[in-house]
């Protein structure tokens, strides 16, 4: 190397420091590429259409449905709480329970927002498929967000890839990746905000901390142009125990007894210790800058080519103004990250609020408290106000002023503990299962990870486990936290799947750096990879082995078969209503069949007809489509017919030929006459009215011969119902069904004779007490009667 050459003095530091690396810097990249293009695939078949839980329909892309294209399912959680003069008894009792205004319209959203991209791109695609390839685009950044979170967090580019790893090859991320859930979603943003409001750790015994920060960028990007005014020897360089940093070079530079003028190439020497010269200005104002360049992950590439940036600089009088420069240069970035971070992390805490709690807890073990009070934590409460004062002015804007969904949510589902009450409660050892019993995976990492922790306290290494014991506490809490609730469910959990996946890629790498050379290090992370893969891919659930059954909601398995189904008769030109023989929970409701047309079907017990009489005028909140939105809601219905009544849903079938799309069983009983099968997928088939004339005639005789009941007990349970519901007309026919049949029952009397009062005809109303009063006393015919129950399962009485 020749004397007073210009070289960069980086690059032996990038290239020793790449040799002791396990993965090379593009692994997280590949592992993003791979995931994204997998999981697109995968959703864009209708064959893997199987709904895992109502939710990833019915609160996220039916209400996105419902504002563009002015019709489709609306939940409780996005009605208002304001009470309404047409509202059913379900409603009122709903409203009772709190259960209204209790999501944000954020995450419906987004999905709007991407029909309105798709518009004005002029784009034809069914709204379903582009709603679950974004979803999955976002939640295939995980792995990398996972990965800068973990590679911030122990300051090891590696144990961030095996993070991503493990993330990427997890079953249950993969499950809930691929299919429309609030958790999956929120996750990339809050694990890479919160990757940037954690503080961030010391080098870790055995790394290279903040130097494998710059030998990323230097990798990317190349080298920058640095001018070495004093150059050291390959013999020197091989000699020396520390790597050559920007910060050495430019103490180097403070020290050294000649500078080189770089305008003129003349060596000049140091006037006096107390004499600033140009030169030694110029060098105060590159020291923070490459110190800025060394605390930035990925480098700023462009910002510090020391040739040119020296050779640009002038002396000047006033040197008081750089080191305020070089201090807004160094503090501005990292302040505008942080307000982002905490922007997004507020907005995701808001959408789904049970996130406050994960936060705060994976917070707390990293925080100082002499270190509250900074300029972090202002621009932290900066941006959380912004993200505070959106979400609070669109939730004012949807369900009026003053209601805050978190707080509904909070107190619907913590406070008043209704969750378990409505939809079950679960042992307190169910997340435990969930974790580590369903998952051999998931077990033989954990049993390594806690064999590697209490060896390294044995041996006294206790600094290598010094940050994976601080997020294993807040996940040891958190798991309790979450395992006290009475309602589970695996999805609930999704963040503590990643935070876990995080503390043991730290434990394997700490082990295997500590323990073998980089080859044997690399030979066993490629082998622990190939496990995981190949275990995901074969353990993976499939509708299609029935696998998923342990998975889905209800133990419905062939809910893909449904989708498919609804997904033919949506690319149908001639139907105008549709009957579902399964139930409308488990299936992509209208944002499959994107079509406004009446429906039938299945709910629980029981078959609900949505028509165009039992929607909810509302107004729609982005107003793409139509600026009033018609929504079906569960809590109001047309009709109502039991399963324990099936012959009567047969001739409601008959007498009402809008129904001309039929989706049922393949082993359902069913006339063969009428009705002609067109399409089949799996164990469901779709059957399309014929109106053939000959087989008309033969249908209506059918009708004729069925009656409208043949059980009182089942009668009257309907008429309860479809009073609730506010199908009047309809109640009123079965109870006076049911009341031809037996008079015993009270509640008939009762209730005809409060239908007959809603409609003004107070003479029938009173007629209907007189004759129970003739049967029975007064004081019995105007007492409380019990609900009818026919299935035990309901959890919620009216």
């Amino acid at each position: 190397m020749t004397k007073g050459k210009a070289t960069p003095v980086i690059e032996k530091a990038s290239k020793s420091t790449e040799k002791g690396r396990i993965f090379p810097w593009y692994s997280p990249y590949i592992i993003f590429l791979v995931t994204i293009v997998i999981r697109v695939c995968y959703v864009s078949q209708p064959s893997n259409w199987w709904i895992l839980h109502p939710d990833e329909i019915y609160q996220s892309l039916e209400v996105a449905h419902s504002e563009v294209y002015g019709y489709g399912f609306r939940p409780y959680e996005y009605l208002t709480s304001e009470a309404q003069p047409n509202n059913t008894r379900i409603r009122e009792r709903e409203l009772q329970l709190g259960m209204a205004a209790m999501r944000s319209f954020l995450f419906p959203g987004f999905f709007v927002f991407i029909s309105y991209c798709l518009e004005v791109l002029n784009v034809d695609v069914q709204p379903f498929l582009a709603w679950k390839i974004s979803h999955a685009c976002i939640t295939s950044t995980l792995p990398l967000a996972i990965f800068i979170f973990t590679k911030r967090h122990f300051r090891s580019h590696d144990a961030g890839v095996m993070a991503a790893v493990l993330a990427s090859s997890s079953i249950h991320l993969n499950v809930f990746g691929t299919h429309t859930l609030i958790n999956s979603f929120l996750a990339p943003f809050v694990f890479l905000s919160m990757s940037y409001i954690l503080p961030v750790q010391k080098e870790q015994h055995g790394q290279l901390g903040a130097q494998n920060l710059y030998t990323d960028s230097a990798r990317k990007h190349g080298p920058p142009n640095v001018y070495n005014p004093n150059p050291v020897s390959d013999s020197e360089s091989k000699n020396s125990s520390h790597p050559t940093t920007h910060t050495n070079v430019a103490h180097k530079r403070h020290q050294t007894n000649q500078l080189k003028d770089i305008n003129s190439n003349i060596e000049q020497l140091h006037t006096s210790p107390n004499k600033s010269t140009p030169r030694d200005v110029g060098v105060s104002f590159i020291n923070p800058v490459l110190q800025l360049y060394d605390m930035v992950s990925n480098g700023l590439h462009g910002w510090c080519n020391m040739e040119s940036n020296m050779s640009q600089m002038e002396p000047r009088k006033n040197h008081a103004t750089f080191p305020s420069l070089s201090a807004w240069a160094s503090t501005h970035p990292q302040n505008l990250i942080t307000l982002c971070s905490s922007f997004v992390l507020t907005l995701s805490s808001y959408i789904r609020p049970d996130l406050t709690i994960f936060c705060l807890i994976v917070y707390i073990p990293h925080c100082r408290l002499n270190r509250m009070m900074t300029f972090k934590h202002v621009y932290c409460g900066l941006g959380a106000t912004l993200a505070l004062s959106i979400c609070l002015r669109d939730d004012f804007s949807t369900y009026g002023y003053g209601v805050i969904s978190p707080f509904n949510w909070f107190n619907f589902n913590v406070l008043q503990h209704f969750s378990g009450a409505l939809f079950g409660t679960m042992e307190f050892t169910f997340y435990l299962k969930v974790l580590f019993i369903e998952s051999t995976i998931n077990l033989l990492l954990f049993a390594f990870s806690l064999s590697v922790m209490c060896g390294s306290v044995i041996f006294g290494h206790r600094e290598l486990i010094a940050i994976p014991c601080k997020l294993m506490a807040s996940l040891v809490f958190l798991f309790v936290f979450y395992s006290l609730q009475g309602h589970k469910e695996p999805r609930h959990i999704h963040h503590l799947f990643c935070l876990y996946y995080v503390i043991i890629a730290g434990i394997i790498c700490s082990c295997l750096k500590s323990s073998f050379n980089p080859i044997s290090s690399r030979k066993c992370v490629t082998f622990l990879s190939c496990i995981l893969i190949v275990s995901g891919y074969k353990n993976f659930p499939s509708p299609t082995d029935k696998s998923n059954r342990a998975w889905v909601y209800a133990g419905i398995y062939h809910s893909n078969d449904v989708n498919t189904c609804l997904n033919y008769v949506a690319h149908t030109e001639n139907v105008t209503g549709v009957f579902l023989d399964t139930s409308v929970h488990m299936t992509g409701g209208y944002s499959v069949l994107h079509r406004d047309v009446p429906v039938l079907t299945l709910l629980i017990h029981e078959f609900y007809e949505f028509d165009f009489n039992s929607r909810l005028n509302l107004t729609s909140k982005y107003n793409m489509g139509s600026k009033n939105a018609r929504v079906s809601t569960l809590s109001r219905a047309s009709n109502f017919i039991s399963v324990l009544n099936t012959p009567y849903l047969l001739k409601f079938l008959i007498n009402n030929p809008e129904y001309n799309y039929l989706i049922i069983g393949i082993n359902r009983p069913f006339i063969n006459f009428g009705y002609k099968e067109v399409f089949r997928s799996g164990n469901m088939s779709v059957l399309r009215r014929t109106f053939y004339r000959y087989d008309e005639e033969r249908l209506l005789a059918t009708a004729k011969t069925i009656p409208i009941g043949m059980n009182a007990t089942v009668l009257n349970y309907e008429g309860n119902w479809l009073f609730n519901l506010g199908a009047f007309e309809q109640a009123a026919r079965r109870l006076e069904a049911s009341l031809w049949i037996d008079q015993s029952i009270i509640n008939n009397y009762q209730l005809l004779s409060n239908i007959y009062y809603h409609h003004g005809d107070r003479r029938q109303a009173s007629n209907i007490m007189k004759k129970c009063y003739e049967l029975y006393n007064k004081k019995k015919c105007s007492g409380t009667t019990p609900p009818r129950i026919l299935h035990s399962n309901y959890k919620i009485t009216l």
